[in-house]
């Protein structure tokens, strides 16, 4: 789990024995990416997380060398920015 004082859990679950935390928050999320990915790569994956993840290749849950940095340079270039996120606002979820 990321541990920084200014973090505020927005949702978070467990995966077996394992806590997990989901962060809504733009300025969050640009902190764990920017900042904390090598604290959160190499997170323990259970079989099934694996046969979700393909073996742990996806960005989410793979370990922390060469592929993550690629896969995490493609969303940073072309997933995650302004351009794209704003095309994609209508599919986010109002409650």
């Amino acid at each position: 789990m990321l541990q920084t004082p200014q973090l505020t859990v927005n949702f978070s679950f467990y995966l077996g024995s394992q806590l997990n935390v989901v962060v809504n928050n733009a300025e969050l999320a640009k902190e764990v990416l920017k900042e904390n990915d090598q604290n959160l790569a190499n997170r323990f994956r259970t079989k099934p997380l694996d046969n979700v993840s393909k073996i742990g290749m996806d960005l989410i849950w793979a370990d922390y060398g060469p592929h993550y940095v690629k896969v995490r340079k493609v969303c940073n270039l072309e997933l995650f920015t302004p351009k794209r996120l704003e095309s994609n606002k209508h599919c986010k979820i109002k409650g």
